[in-house]
């Protein structure tokens, strides 16, 4: 499948996040990662993707998507409105 959602007009400060990089730091690389990582790893194991899949952080301003296949999308935390 070549990519099911599509970035129509990209939000401000949305990023794409996983679980991060968990025991680096004392080689100075920061965790970094999802800001809520128990929202991410649940929202994973409810469309069935492992827990460190990515997903989208929708920051001040979320983006326009468009779903051009069959996809499974779920919101987690925060209010979103779908137009």
């Amino acid at each position: 499948m070549t990519g099911a959602i599509k970035v129509v007009r990209a939000g401000l400060f949305d990023t794409v996040q996983d679980l991060g990089r968990i025991g680096f730091m004392a080689l100075g690389m920061p965790t970094a990662g999802a800001m809520d990582r128990i929202a991410l790893s649940l929202a994973n194991a409810l469309v069935g993707n492992p827990a460190g899949t990515a997903g989208i952080e929708i920051g001040v301003m979320g983006p326009d998507l468009l779903v051009e296949a069959d996809a499974c999308v779920l919101r987690s935390q925060g209010r979103f409105r779908r137009r």
